[in-house]
Order: structure tokens, then sequence, then C-alpha cells
């Protein structure tokens, strides 16, 4: 009959709690504040620069982002509802995994970004085996996200998918029409 001296017990203790605790693979990607989302009935977050006037393709590689939201939680900005009125879009990608996307016209002012700015891209895949623009940040609910704000066209998307092929930039400086298809009437 085996009985359990005083330290074993201690040590399998330590061993289900090391057990029974998140890994880091199971841990959130992302905190709040770095975090998109889109969700189909009707809440979504996007990111943008903290700092008014400062130019997209400069807030993510310095970090200066924060993630703006129509209905926000814990350490998330509120989106001015006359910033961006979206059309959304799910839809399966290249090789059958979902994906869910925002389409649109913005007014850039209501979020305090500068109206000549042309713009950039964030995402989640980053470039050369970096790990995201702005690092660390995370679409909720899937792998992978791409958003490209473009303030000089009023115009806005943003794609979230399971599968990271279905959110590459192809056409880095072409634009959101061109990468990620959609409604973009009346934007110009």
């Amino acid at each position: 009959m085996f009985i359990p001296t005083k330290a074993m017990s201690m040590l399998l203790a330590l061993l289900a709690v090391g057990f029974a605790s998140p890994t880091p693979e199971l841990a959130a990607r992302s905190e709040p504040y770095n975090t998109v989302m889109i969700n189909p009935s009707g809440g979504y977050c996007v990111l943008a620069p903290r700092i008014p006037g400062m130019p997209i393709a400069v807030s993510g590689p310095s970090g200066a982002t924060q993630s703006y939201c129509n209905h926000p939680t814990g350490g998330q900005g509120q989106m001015p509802p006359n910033f961006w009125t979206p059309t959304l879009r799910a839809n399966q990608g290249i090789h059958g995994g979902p994906y869910v996307q925002l389409t649109g016209c913005i007014n850039p002012s209501a979020l305090g970004l500068n109206p000549n700015d042309p713009g950039g891209q964030y995402n989640s895949n980053g470039r050369f085996g970096e790990p995201g623009n702005p690092r660390g940040s995370a679409c909720a609910g899937y792998n992978s996200y791409v958003e490209i704000i473009e303030p000089n066209h009023r115009r806005a998307c943003m794609r979230c998918c399971q599968d990271p092929a279905d959110c590459l930039i192809r056409h880095e400086t072409a634009g959101c029409p061109a990468n990620i298809p959609g409604d973009y009437t009346g934007c110009e």
C-alpha cells in the first residue's frame, strides 16, 4: 500500500497547480488595448494612433497605438459613433477557413487622424519573421488579422482570418480596394 509522505504530497500539489495553469498557447495573445475585433452582431474594435495627428505608418512600429471600440470593455478607447460606418462580410478563404471583414468610409477627424495622412496598415503576421505591427497585436477569436486605414482617401478596411494566408497584403501600397475588396462607395 502506497502512503504519500508530506514532501510527496506537496510535490503532487505543486504539479497539479502547474498543469492546471494556462499555458502560453492558451493565455491571451494580446492586451485589450492591442486587440482588434469583429463581432458579426455589430461590435468591433480597430487600432489607431494614440497620439492625435500621428501618422499611421509611424504609430504601429513605435507601439503608439490604441484599440478603439464601438462597445469598449477594459483598456480600450471609445470609438466616436461618426468615425466609421462599415459593411460586414463573412466568407470562406482560399483553404476553406472562415474570415470576417469590415470595409467602408471613415471620418478621420472624428478619431483625431490627420486627414492628409496616406495611411498604413496594422497586422498580426509581420514581415520577415517579425511579430506583427504593432508587436503582439491580435484579432479576438482569429489567428490573424490585417487592418488598413487611409485617412487621405477617407476609407478603412479590416479582415480577421483563421488562416493567415487569407490576411496577406499582396499590394502593400495599393490600399483597401486592392487588398480587401468591399464597399467604398462615396469615400473620396
